[in-house]
């Protein structure tokens, strides 16, 4: 299976890029090429291991990081079999790699479990997972766990669903729901942790808790946006129309400082790690608002 390993590569991330290349180069599967697209910045900016030989990649006509990823991808799923995603602030286990081609042999696409690290790379002994379902696209109608950081996809499923709008918020989360609703693929979670996945104190989708006001109201802006793309992109399935009708009143009530306030006290003493966008209209939580 021809694979390509791709990442982003933008000026705030240089400082993880030692620890993130160096993890590449002790992957146990090498049978890989490594892609890097380069936002703002330059080749000679980015320090090597040894082993590594990456072909870069850059478009001066792309408007957006979405943009660049999206070309990136499309061209890639012209040569090769298959495509590991990793953020390039992160840290791969050594079986990354070998995990996901494996599992590529018979699933469309693949995710792993994380552990989460603070901005410091300190272990916060917390872990980001899942089992697998059997109904993905009723689970994921309302949080991700495929991320741009922990998937792998069948460039065969990819090449037909990458053309997606360069206003796209969340280009992973959108990604995998086309390839569920246009292309019917197979997805697989593995339980086995194969990333060390990277939190910081004012990421917009923090998912550990405690979670901040400011979090919940830029998160929930967000994800209004993205059901909006859903809406132009997919047919208005059920899952997704319920869900966006339960995010509106959501948003309509956390415009009250004080139901805000409540809703964040309940929140972050229920759970300590929430999937991707869970944590916004939190299903456990409904009662509060509805």
């Amino acid at each position: 299976m021809k694979t390509a390993v791709y990442s982003s590569f933008y000026p705030a991330m240089l400082k993880y890029a030692d620890e993130f290349l160096y993890s590449l180069a002790q992957q146990n599967e090498q049978d890989f090429d490594l892609w890097i697209s380069l936002d703002g910045l330059e080749p000679n900016q980015i320090k090597l291991p040894d082993k590594l030989k990456p072909i870069y990649y850059q478009n001066q006509q792309a408007k957006n990081p979405i943009e660049i990823r999206k070309l990136a991808l499309a061209e890639i799923s012209a040569k090769y079999d298959a495509v590991v995603l990793v953020d390039s602030d992160d840290i791969l286990y050594p079986e990354r790699i070998k995990a996901a081609k494996k599992i590529l042999e018979k699933y469309d696409v693949y995710a792993c479990s994380l552990d989460l690290i603070a901005e410091n790379g300190k272990d916060l002994g917390l872990k980001f997972a899942t089992e697998n379902q059997k109904d993905w696209l009723e689970f994921l109608s309302n949080k991700n766990v495929f991320g741009f950081s922990n998937t792998a996809y069948r460039t065969s499923i990819l090449k037909d669903i990458i053309n997606i709008p360069s206003h796209t918020i969340m280009m992973d989360w959108l990604v995998v729901l086309k390839a569920l609703v246009n292309k019917n693929a197979q997805l697989y979670f593995d339980s086995e942790i194969h990333m060390a996945y990277r939190q910081y104190e004012n990421n917009t989708n923090k998912i550990v808790s405690p979670l901040s006001a400011k979090n919940i109201k830029q998160a929930t802006n967000l994800l209004l946006k993205h059901h909006l793309t859903l809406n132009d992109e997919l047919t208005w399935l059920e899952p997704f129309q319920g869900h966006f009708a339960k995010i509106k009143l959501f948003a309509k009530y956390i415009e009250e400082e004080a139901n805000l306030a409540n809703y964040l006290k309940a929140l972050n003493n229920k759970k300590e790690v929430f999937y991707w966008y869970e944590q916004i209209a939190y299903q456990k939580l409904e009662y509060l608002w509805n």
